[in-house]
């Protein structure tokens, strides 16, 4: 009998270690304590070649997309991204967006492939366990945004990877026209638009919603905020929610906000930018 458990054992494991399993986990919620790259003392710095993993992306995109002809472009992919104490990713999970129905859609929805889960998405994670980070110190873990876009642009694929970091090239926004530099929120700029009063200034503009309080409901929400060349906020949008509640009164005290100007070589721009508002119940 000892024999007999012994060889099932051993089957078990072989069978265990035979069955290649990625070391990036896909989960569905976040649950766990990593700072936010704006929490740190100093930015993490991507140490591969950015401009190699965007053509990884392009390659397994034409390798997967069986007709390209067929396919509705852009692809939009949003993925939180949290790296542990060795500077790689080990967790990654799809992000969320409030539509203007306040319905909570996965962003990573945007006009995928239908082979995108089963064959596309498996791929993109191999791709990212090769990406590592410069951190604080080996004790600190953080977690970021991973933007990814495939267009198409006269026949040709481009991709646009952005980890929110100052290695990003994701420079495009929303109101493009002729493509001049007024008609582009930018993402990265020289001097970054800032909330007059600071983030004080606009978390006195928002009352705590009442049904919120009573669920004892509280975290942060992730706010995307388009600011033109005057520092007015122009549009707004939840990249990462917490309540529809609190996501609502996080956009309604943004929005009532007035900024200072973000400015490239000088000159006022439009800028965009991710703006967190601490829900805290005392």
């Amino acid at each position: 009998m000892r024999k007999i458990l012994i060889a099932f054992s051993l089957f078990f494991l072989f069978h265990a270690c035979g069955e290649k399993r990625s070391k990036i986990e896909l989960i569905e919620n976040n649950d766990m304590i990593y700072y936010s790259i704006n929490e740190l003392k100093h930015k993490p710095i991507l140490k591969n070649d950015h401009n190699e993993i965007k053509k990884e992306i392009k390659s397994l995109f034409l390798r997967k997309v069986d007709s390209l002809e067929a396919q509705t472009f852009p692809i939009s992919l949003l993925y939180d991204y949290f790296v542990g104490n060795d500077g790689r990713i080990e967790k990654l999970m799809p992000a969320t967006k409030i539509n203007r129905n306040r319905e909570i859609i996965r962003s990573r929805d945007s006009n995928l492939p239908e082979n995108y889960f089963t064959d596309i998405e498996p791929e993109l994670v191999r791709i990212l366990e090769n990406i590592e980070f410069t951190s604080d110190s080996s004790l600190t873990k953080f977690k970021g945004l991973l933007f990814i876009v495939i267009s198409k642009e006269f026949k040709e694929i481009v991709p646009v990877v952005s980890f929110g970091l100052e290695t990003s090239d994701y420079s495009s926004g929303t109101d493009i026209t002729n493509g001049s530099l007024e008609d582009v929120y930018f993402v990265l700029v020289e001097e970054a638009p800032d909330p007059i009063g600071g983030i004080e200034a606009i978390q006195k503009k928002i009352t705590y919603p009442e049904v919120a309080k009573r669920a004892g409901i509280q975290g942060r929400v992730f706010v995307k905020a388009f600011i033109d060349e005057k520092g007015n906020v122009n549009k707004c949008e939840v990249i990462k929610g917490v309540h529809p509640a609190l996501d609502s009164a996080a956009v309604d005290g943004v929005i009532k906000t007035k900024f200072t100007p973000g400015k490239q070589r000088g000159k006022p721009v439009k800028v965009q930018v991710s703006i967190p508002i601490v829900f805290a119940l005392k």
